[in-house]
Order: C-alpha cells, then sequence, then structure tokens
C-alpha cells in the first residue's frame, strides 16, 4: 500500500488547464486573422456577397476561444481560493482517494484502476482520469522512487515508452 497526498491548487489547476488555454489562444488567433482577411477583402476586393459565411465562422470562433480563456482563468482563481486536499491510497487493485477541504473531509472515493478511463503521466504530475472530462492529480514528487515505481507498476504505465509531457 502507498499513501500519498496532493493539495489541488492554482498551479495544479495551470497543469491541468494548459492544453485548454493553448487551444484557446490558438482559435483566438485564428479568429482575428480572419476577420482581418475579412476586412481587407471587404475593402480591397469587395467581393462579399460570399464571404459572411466565413465571418460568422470567425466570429463563433472568437467567442468560442473567449469563452474558453475566461473559463481556464476562473478555474485557477478558484482552486486558489479553496483549500482542497486529496489523499490518495494505492492498494494492489484499487485506490482510495479522500477529498478534504478547508480541513473537513467532503467525500471519499474507490475506484478500481480496471476502471479508470486512463492515466497519464506528465513531467510533475500523475493524472488518474476518472472519466473523458474528469482528471485527479498527483505530484510526483510527493512520492518516493521506490513508491512512484510501485504506483506505476499498479497502474500499468510503461515509463520507457512513455513520452513525458511537459
Amino acid at each position: 500500500m502507498v499513501a500519498v497526498e496532493t493539495k489541488v491548487d492554482a498551479k495544479v489547476q495551470k497543469i491541468m488547464m494548459n492544453k485548454s488555454y493553448i487551444i484557446s489562444i490558438i482559435c483566438i488567433a485564428l479568429s482575428l486573422f480572419g476577420i482581418a482577411l475579412y476586412v481587407i477583402n471587404a475593402i480591397f476586393i469587395k467581393a462579399d456577397d460570399i464571404s459572411y459565411p466565413f465571418l460568422l465562422l470567425f466570429i463563433f470562433t472568437l467567442f468560442i476561444g473567449l469563452m474558453f480563456v475566461f473559463i481556464t482563468r476562473k478555474s485557477i482563481q478558484m482552486a486558489s481560493k479553496n483549500e482542497n486536499v486529496n489523499h490518495y491510497e494505492f492498494n494492489e487493485d484499487f485506490v482510495i482517494i479522500t477529498s478534504v477541504r478547508n480541513g473537513e473531509n467532503v467525500g471519499t472515493s474507490k475506484f478500481y484502476y480496471k476502471d479508470l478511463y486512463k492515466t497519464i503521466e506528465k513531467k510533475e504530475l500523475l493524472l488518474l482520469c476518472i472519466n473523458y472530462a474528469s482528471a485527479l492529480p498527483i505530484w510526483k514528487k510527493n512520492f518516493t522512487p521506490e513508491d512512484l515505481q510501485t504506483v506505476r507498476k499498479y497502474l500499468n504505465i510503461k515509463t520507457k515508452n512513455k513520452k513525458e509531457v511537459k
């Protein structure tokens, strides 16, 4: 049995939301580029009869990008305000997770490894994905090297073939 805890704070949230943030910025940049092309087209070429759908597409993409940036920043702010700590107890076939918020136990869950959606090992974090949209973070630095190897064995993470994500 391996026991470890992780404080779920703004730093963890930033790492977990990094991909969403990057995709949001790309959406915004592409949208602004498209809108600029539309304006250039409208001023110089004046072929606006076929370009309205493209303008609407670029405006919609801009809206989606801005919405995801807002959601990402809000999630990071919320994480910095709460005192959330997850306690993990890894056993051979399952993990027991106890969530503590502001010093109070708010829930305990038991997940069999075979029922996890997937596990992801990043440079600093190990993520237990409960489903497509929910992941539980664990700082790798909180493990001893031996305990981390044991947990990898439990989760069947093959580190020699796994590219670490930054």
